[in-house]
């Protein structure tokens, strides 16, 4: 019976670290909407974070979403690119605060 108390403690123990991990790695999503000047949504547009790995695409609705572990970042803003065949990329800084949520409208000229 002690040895099953023990085993139940050990699972509880590695189980709480591993639930607790979560609070280390604070993920950041940025999320937005890429449209034209006349607010028609652009399908499929890159957006990316400069200087990472992360990205995403656009969907049917113009809506993209980037997710990224918070301790990629080592500076309180990132430089976001936007760019759509025919049209100007576009560049914009991105102020990474407290939220764990910001959104950016992104509004593309045609080139």
């Amino acid at each position: 019976m002690k040895k099953y108390i023990f085993i139940g403690l050990v699972f509880l123990v590695k189980a709480s670290s591993v639930f607790g991990q979560e609070d280390q790695f604070n993920v950041i999503r940025i999320n937005g909407k890429v449209t034209d000047i006349s607010g028609t949504p652009l399908v499929g547009a890159n957006v990316l974070i400069l200087d990472t790995e992360y990205g995403a695409s656009s969907s049917l609705a113009g809506e993209y979403l980037i997710s990224m572990p918070g301790q990629v970042l080592n500076q309180n803003s990132v430089i976001i690119l936007a760019s759509y065949m025919g049209y100007k990329s576009k560049r914009d800084t991105i102020t990474i605060s407290s939220e764990s949520e910001i959104r950016k409208d992104l509004i593309l000229s045609p080139d």
